[in-house]
């Protein structure tokens, strides 16, 4: 039996337990019928889209530092005064992936479509800025 239909049908049986109770009782017995929702795919792809943005942060962190580390230097002028110090820049680095997340999740109560969207086109740019760094870092 799928996990789904075991859950759903303990949620109903659970659900008459009240009924049965008031059956014994006398009163009279309504069905009650409980039907779980299942997760959208794109409740998934949200899920999926706020764990990458985090990584893709992550992976920004590090290969700045190994870029910095093979003679590179800093090109966001935002940034620039952080770069050399890996605790501020890993602190500022969580905040915008919090905020990121924060802001699609916001979105995604109004238009999924567009919280994905917008993932997608934010981890998109980080990947290339990451794949950047490496490139940089390796000598290329």
């Amino acid at each position: 039996m799928s996990r789904r239909l075991s859950v759903g049908a303990m949620v109903v049986a659970l659900g008459c337990v009240p009924a049965l109770a008031r059956a014994q009782e006398g009163a009279a017995v309504a069905p009650v019928i409980v039907r779980p929702e299942a997760a959208p795919a794109k409740n998934t792809l949200l899920s999926s889209l706020y764990v990458s943005t985090a990584v893709m942060q992550g992976l920004d962190v590090q290969s700045t530092f190994s870029a910095l580390n093979h003679g590179a230097v800093e090109a966001n002028p935002m940034v620039t005064p952080i770069a050399s110090h890996p605790a501020a820049l890993l602190a500022v680095k969580s905040a915008v992936a919090a905020t990121t997340i924060y802001a699609a999740h916001r979105v995604s109560k109004r238009n999924k479509a567009a919280a994905i969207g917008m993932l997608l086109a934010v981890n998109s740019a980080y990947a290339i800025i990451v794949a950047h760094n490496y490139r940089v870092s390796s000598g290329r």
